[in-house]
């Protein structure tokens, strides 16, 4: 608000008031009116002109001409300038004893066209920077080729282009970063992917080819990769299928063997069979007892081609389970007959027992031996071309695995506790240590689809959350260092004020309407006194000087500057496309005002206060550089007197509307023409009036005579009338319209879409 005495609200003589409520579409008609005088314009005193002669008179002709031609030209030129100075060189003279204005002329052409490049300068900055945050490299690039500037900022601009370059291939660096690692690890169609959802953004720059050909070539790559598995998927079958039936298959017919003898060489069993005859003939299994088909229970005593004899009965081979034959075995082989009984059961599918089969095998005393064993029998089962680098391991839960079975089953587990780490690391250099390693298990070789995916959301996820954290802490640290605190107290003081004073001004009971037939007994009997006393509470706040700067800038820019690497380096390696200027458009309004003075007025509790705060900015904007017929510097000035008042009390500031300042003032016009004042007349009423003007909208309507300013009518006059202060006050007018002629002002107010370029 301004500090000026009238705005104190010093009591006036009201002389005549009028208000009327009526419904959408007719509005408020409301006026107050007032005696003042005007006051008598002021003149201002000219020089007497020095003589005049023939030689003075060509120059200031010359000069006449010269400022005609600076204020047509819409940027000064080199040409301009030579003419300013050729014309100083043939005329100065004339000025004898005094300082040549034409030489004035041209050094403030010089100094214009300086200014000129500097602003036309900041703005290809400006475009530059909004082109590189939005990874438009082209358009940043082809902005600065456009721009020829003058020598002395040839030097700026080959700095400005160097470092859009170097931004540009560091981009690129990490982009081709991402892509190798894709294609060392063989994952050709992502990397094709890759490169295609960033080849865009080089669109436009030398650096476009080195991606935009990727694609392809990495899809050709990828369809040959297929194919190559495909057919080693093959192979591993038929070398499955060969060693599974040298397994099962039975060899050439001969004779049976006879009980309780080991079999021969040449039975017609296969040799997993053949082997356990042998076992059983032993008496390996005399002391144990199976449950069989057919209701038969006991211990095998003998084995031959025709079947196992158990308790007198011979039950053929085709009629026992394979799942008891495989657990028969398991009890009967020792040594190396394990590894038959593995590779039958693993002919069998029957995975787990093999396993168990091999497990039990590896117990014996050469255990370097039995391990090659082992990693030979395991290759050769599962087709194996040659056994897997780093052989097998033994899990109880998993199994045999060779390397790359081991980091898949564990690579989720291992994801999940680097993440962690990268989650709760305190500095920068551990989170960057605990993503290398998440993104090496991510990477790494042999890593099926389905763990890998299962890595990728979960880092996703979890550095989103990182974000948000970082994002907070950063948020939390910035107030922090700016010592916001102080203000947050004082703003919610100031709410508390305002809601005190509203409550009061919207009172009936205690702030009197103006037809209430006690409201002429004053202001203590009327309730504005009261108001006066709230009000004033409200000022004694929002008045309060504040000098608020922000500390430890630097550090909130590293911490912005992490942020940052979170959106463009980490979540992009796990194809994650995030653009951090959305992300953190907030913290780079507080990098870019940490040096800012903020004050009780500025500062923002929430985000509706926020809202409300870009509002009032944009409709001080709006008003201050509104140029349509019918609005002068009265409306504005008028306009601004009662914006601060509205903001001071919690109100969103109106918009000028140029119709309604059209409609106001004719009003304003007719009524000081006529000596007085009224809603409804000879030239209609407040509807039609602004409909005349094209506003259809409905508005409400203040008029005021007497006053000698427009400041003064609402300061002195519509804020000290109860009705006419509140419909000022409404929180639901976000536009108004306003006039001043002669002795007479009229106000409208309304609520309408924002005008364009709002």
């Amino acid at each position: 608000m301004n500090d000026a005495p009238a705005t104190r609200f010093r009591p006036v003589k009201v002389l005549g008031l009028l208000f009327l409520v009526a419904a959408a579409g007719t509005g408020v008609f409301i006026f107050v009116r007032a005696a003042s005088k005007a006051k008598a314009p002021t003149r201002m005193a000219r020089a007497p002109a020095p003589p005049s002669n023939k030689a003075l008179e060509q120059a200031r002709q010359a000069l006449a001409a010269l400022q005609e031609k600076a204020a047509r030209a819409a940027t000064v030129t080199d040409e301009l300038i030579a003419e300013a100075y050729a014309a100083g060189i043939r005329w100065n003279s004339a000025w004898s004893g005094q300082d040549s204005p034409i030489d004035k002329l041209a050094g403030a052409l010089v100094l214009r066209r300086a200014d000129e490049a500097a602003t036309a300068f900041a703005g290809l900055q400006a475009q530059v920077d909004s082109d590189m945050a939005a990874r438009r490299y082209g358009s940043a690039l082809q902005a600065i080729g456009r721009f020829h500037p003058d020598p002395p900022l040839e030097d700026a601009l080959r700095d400005l282009t160097l470092a859009t370059l170097d931004r540009i291939d560091a981009d690129l660096a990490v982009v081709e970063e991402q892509g190798s690692i894709l294609v060392s690890a063989r994952r050709f169609s992502e990397a094709s992917r890759w490169f295609s959802q960033q080849v865009g953004r080089f669109q436009g720059t030398d650096r476009h080819g080195r991606v935009s050909a990727r694609p392809d070539t990495l899809a050709e790559l990828a369809r040959a990769e297929e194919g190559r598995q495909r057919r080693e998927d093959q192979d591993a079958r038929a070398r499955v299928e060969e060693a599974f039936r040298k397994i099962t298959n039975p060899q050439p017919a001969a004779a049976p063997p006879a009980p309780g003898t080991p079999a021969p060489s040449g039975t017609p069993l296969s040799p997993f069979l053949a082997l356990f005859c042998e076992r059983v003939n032993q008496n390996r299994l005399a002391a144990r007892k199976y449950e069989f088909p057919a209701g038969i229970s006991g211990a095998p005593t003998a084995a031959s081609a025709t079947g196992l004899t158990v308790s007198g009965a011979t039950i053929a081979w085709a009629g026992l389970p394979v799942e008891l034959l495989v657990a028969m075995s398991y009890d009967a082989f020792r040594g190396e007959d394990l590894v038959v009984g593995a590779e039958y059961a693993y002919a069998a599918k029957l995975t787990a027992q093999g396993d168990r089969f091999l497990w039990r095998y590896s117990g014996g005393a050469d255990k370097k031996q039995l391990q090659a064993k082992i990693d030979e029998t395991l290759a050769r089962v599962r087709g194996l071309r040659a056994v897997p680098e780093g052989g097998f391991t033994y899990d109880a839960k998993a199994g045999w695995e060779d390397q790359v079975q081991r980091a898949n089953r564990t690579a989720v587990d291992e994801g999940a506790r680097h993440i962690k780490a990268l989650l709760t690391a305190s500095d920068a250099r551990r989170r960057e240590e605990a993503f290398d390693k998440l993104r090496l298990v991510y990477l790494q070789s042999g890593l099926a689809d389905e763990p890998r995916e299962k890595i990728r959301v979960e880092a996703v996820a979890a550095l989103k959350e990182l974000k948000r954290v970082r994002f907070e802490e950063v948020s939390r640290k910035a107030k922090a260092a700016a010592g916001l605190a102080p203000l947050r107290t004082l703003k919610m003081a100031l709410n508390e004020r305002r809601e005190e004073a509203l409550k009061v001004i919207y009172d009936p009971k205690i702030y009197l309407p103006e037809d209430d037939p006690k409201y002429a007994q004053g202001d203590k009997v009327n309730g504005q006194e009261k108001v006066d006393e709230l009000v004033e509470r409200v000022r004694e706040i929002w008045e309060k000087p504040g000098r608020i700067i922000f500390e430890n800038c630097h550090a909130i820019e590293r911490d912005i500057e992490e942020l940052r690497t979170v959106s463009e380096r980490y979540l992009a390696a796990f194809g994650e496309q995030s653009d951090p200027a959305p992300d953190l458009a907030a913290l780079e309004e507080v990098r870019n005002n940490l040096n800012e003075v903020l004050s009780v007025k500025s500062f923002c509790v929430n985000g509706g206060e926020r809202s409300d705060y870009d509002w009032n900015r944009r409709a001080d904007r709006y008003n201050e550089g509104l140029k349509e017929a019918g609005v002068t510097k009265d409306e504005i000035e008028h306009a601004k007197v009662v914006n601060d008042y509205r903001e001071m009390m919690g109100r969103r500031r109106v918009f000028l509307d140029a119709r309604l300042c059209k409609a106001t003032k004719k009003h304003s016009g007719v009524c000081d023409k006529a000596g007085k004042i009224w809603h409804v007349g000879s030239d209609g009423d407040p509807q039609s009036r602004a409909k005349a003007e094209g506003f259809s909208a409905g508005v409400a309507e203040n008029v005021a005579i007497g006053y000698s300013s427009p400041a003064e009518i609402w300061t002195r006059g519509w804020y000290r009338a109860s009705d006419h202060h509140r419909n000022g006050l409404n929180g639901n007018w976000n536009c108004m319209g306003y006039g001043f002629v002669g002795r007479v002002g009229t106000q409208n107010f309304s609520a309408i879409g924002p005008p364009k370029g709002f």
